[in-house]
């Protein structure tokens, strides 16, 4: 990874930890925002290498399996009520950016 590349990782894992330390609304228009977001940034910085050999799709997929268990774990440990105005509103908590920043470093850790 070029320095470019882990800068623009950091400050993105920065900004949506800060996005997880404010309330905001549960709207279906704002779900996957975060996702798109890191897509296109992945895409812009550093593009989409297809893995080499059966272990490089290993990784692949235990990957994804471990984004779906930290991405469960998260929902379920995210703090979630109703305001007075009947808003749902959500907010992060120690446990959901430590579960958050696990997961990245385990990424970084397997891409390495």
């Amino acid at each position: 990874m070029s320095p470019i590349e882990i800068a623009i990782i950091v400050g993105m894992t920065g900004y949506a930890i800060y996005k997880q330390t404010v309330v905001s609304v549960v709207a279906n228009q704002n779900r996957f925002k975060m996702a798109i977001i890191y897509g296109i940034v992945g895409l812009v910085a550093g593009g989409f290498a297809l893995p080499h050999g059966s272990a490089g799709y290993g990784l692949l997929l235990a990957g994804l399996a471990l984004s779906a268990v930290v991405g469960v774990a998260r929902g379920y440990r995210t703090d979630i009520w109703m305001e007075h105005d009947g808003r749902i509103v959500r907010k992060g908590n120690a446990l959901t950016i430590l579960l958050f920043v696990g997961l990245v470093a385990a990424k970084f850790a397997m891409g390495v």
